[in-house]
Formats: C-alpha cells, sequence, structure tokens
C-alpha cells in the first residue's frame, strides 16, 4: 500500500508470487510492471490505484487473479437508500498517464480491467497478442452519469485494443458514463 509518492521508476514485480494486492491512494510516477514470471492474487481487487497522479501506466505480462477486479482505476459506488440507488460517490484518479497493457492473464470475478472513475485517462487499455481476460465483465470504462449529470470518467484517451482473447459473461468491452472517449475500439 502506497500512501506517498513512488517516483522515479515506480514498482517492478519481478520473479514472484504474492498473495495479496497493489493498492495506491498516493502519487505514482514511473508505473507499475509485473513480468511475465510473477503472479498476484487477492479476494478482492488486485491493483487498485486511486492516486491523484499515476503516470507511466501498468504493464502486465505476468498473472493476475482477483476475487473482484483484476486492475480498478478510480472507485465509483452506487448509494443506496433503503434498496433504490440514489446517486453515484466517486473517488476519480485526477491524472492517469501511461495507459494500461495486459499480454499476461487476468482472471476476476467482476471485472478483469475496470477505469471506474478518472478526471483524465490517457494511453488507453490494450490487451496484447497472447494475452488473455477471463471476467465476467471483461474490459469496462466508466461507472455511469452522476445524479448531477456529471460523468464517472471525463476523458479517455487511447481507445481500446484486443489483440488475445477476452472472455466474459456479459460484455467484453463496455464503456457507460464517460463525457470524452477518443482513440475507438478495436
Amino acid at each position: 500500500t502506497n500512501e506517498g509518492t513512488v517516483a522515479p521508476g515506480g514498482i517492478t514485480f519481478t520473479n514472484g508470487t504474492m498473495t495479496g494486492f497493489i493498492s495506491s491512494s498516493g502519487n505514482i510516477l514511473g508505473g507499475i510492471n509485473i513480468d511475465a514470471n510473477s503472479a498476484i492474487s487477492h479476494t478482492g481487487t488486485s491493483i487498485a490505484i486511486t492516486s491523484s497522479t499515476f503516470l507511466g501506466g501498468i504493464s502486465n505480462a505476468g498473472t493476475i487473479s482477483a476475487g473482484t477486479i483484476g486492475v480498478g482505476v478510480g472507485f465509483a459506488k452506487l448509494i443506496p437508500n433503503n434498496s433504490t440507488p440514489t446517486g453515484i460517490q466517486v473517488s476519480p484518479v485526477a491524472t492517469f498517464a501511461g495507459g494500461i497493457t495486459n499480454s499476461g492473464t487476468i482472471a476476476a470475478g467482476s471485472a478483469g480491467i475496470w477505469v471506474m472513475a478518472a478526471g483524465s485517462f490517457a494511453g488507453g487499455i490494450t490487451n496484447a497478442a497472447g494475452g488473455v481476460i477471463a471476467a465476467p465483465g471483461g474490459v469496462q470504462v466508466g461507472f455511469g452519469v452522476t445524479t448531477s449529470g456529471g460523468y464517472t470518467v471525463s476523458a479517455f484517451s487511447g481507445g481500446i485494443t484486443n489483440q488475445g482473447v477476452i472472455s466474459a459473461a456479459t460484455a467484453g468491452i463496455f464503456v457507460n458514463g464517460v463525457s470524452t472517449f477518443a482513440g475507438g475500439i478495436s
């Protein structure tokens, strides 16, 4: 867990197995890199980014297993009022640059990669050749529109590219609640 600043090289996980998670509410300047010989498994979200500034992107060549979300950027949840949601609570990442690339395996109980809430997300999402994402929600961007009419993701650039395999029960790629989406889906 990081609550300060990690710089300049970010976090690199090499030749290891971690039963736990990587979480950052502080700034990371240099990204997160997981090599092909490494594995991270957690009952919740395996990589959770809720910091105000994240630079350098996330690259996974290993194995990420998660009970809920493999890689999550920002946080959003419905605000319940008895049994009916009345709004969305949003904790966005202000600036995320460098994108997310998967050339390994991400297996999750909810979503493989989910950019829930961000002011600016640049660099796109790529599931590269050889990459496998197995999760009911595949790759997701956005969470919805808030009760005040705001979007959980203000600006997303770089698009979403799949050159590997996305195995999903509900949606392989899903975009919802994004004010500006640039780069297309391929």
